[in-house]
């Protein structure tokens, strides 16, 4: 993702930002988690596939097994 708008590292800054919303969003049942997408377009003005790359890389931290 060299070229994504959304290459931070570190505990802050924008992608932390966007992975604790859909912590929240995860922990509340706000939503159907699919609409996790969306929902960071719309609360941080990005391109949707910036919103897929991110989406990916939190969902990315859940095991397959657990």
């Amino acid at each position: 993702m060299k070229n994504s708008p959304i290459n931070e590292t570190g505990d802050c800054g924008p992608r932390y930002e966007m992975f604790a919303l859909l912590d929240a969003l995860q922990e509340t049942g706000y939503t159907n988690m699919f609409n996790g997408p969306r929902i960071l377009r719309d609360k941080f003005g990005i391109s949707k596939k910036a919103s897929y790359e991110i989406f990916s890389q939190w969902t990315a931290n859940f095991s397959r097994e657990g």
